[in-house]
């Protein structure tokens, strides 16, 4: 079972890095357990977890995924086959809109191997974030590295912000199957922020 670590309000705690050579030690690790739309037969057809950490330069992210069927990349859009989708509202005002300075909606196309702004995210050219994707047999872990400057945030311990993450799931082509959530209950994040969870850097 994952070690989910909570505060007051609810928030998920994402601790501070301790040791630069490696951000994960101590993090936190939390469960997706909501199926927002389709059907997911269980964790042996898709399981998912995420971490985060954080120092003054960047926001950490990890996401772990096991997938029967990894991998499947046949549609003209990233979400209707495997992929991950993170949403970020990072100075927490948790809007029912995308407020076009700091709500971001990124989407991990693991065919093309980069990841695109949501339509509703701000309108700019590059966030300069970067990830990579280790796949093995059954799945793949994310990494991305989020700068602050970049998301317009000077951040501190204590700062509350909104984050969630979704994975979508396609066995068989066409259309995904099924997509997995953290927080949402419905699949309306990707216009509307106040959907987010909440979390809080901790020291």
């Amino acid at each position: 079972m994952p070690n989910e670590q909570y505060v007051a309000g609810g928030g998920a705690l994402i601790r501070q890095v301790r040791n630069p050579a490696d951000v994960w030690a101590g993090a936190s690790a939390y469960q997706l357990r909501n199926v927002l739309n389709g059907k997911i037969d269980g964790t042996a057809d898709l399981a998912a977890m995420w971490q985060a950490s954080w120092d003054q330069q960047n926001l950490y992210l990890r996401i772990g995924v096991e997938d029967d069927r990894p991998g499947v990349s046949d549609s003209t859009v990233p979400w209707e086959d495997d992929a991950v989708e993170l949403y970020l509202d990072a100075d927490g005002s948790m809007s029912q809109q995308y407020d076009q300075r700091n709500d971001f909606h990124f989407i991990v196309n693991l065919k093309a191997g980069n990841i695109v702004l949501g339509k509703n995210s701000p309108k700019i050219d590059r966030v300069p974030l970067r990830h990579t994707v280790t796949r093995s047999g059954n799945g793949y872990v994310l990494d991305v590295t989020l700068p602050w400057a970049g998301l317009g945030i000077s951040p501190r311990a204590g700062q509350r912000m909104g984050l969630d993450i979704h994975v979508d799931d396609d066995d068989d082509g066409g259309d995904r199957d099924g997509k997995l959530a953290w927080k949402a209950k419905q699949d309306d994040a990707w216009q509307n922020p106040a959907l987010f969870g909440g979390v809080i850097l901790g020291e």
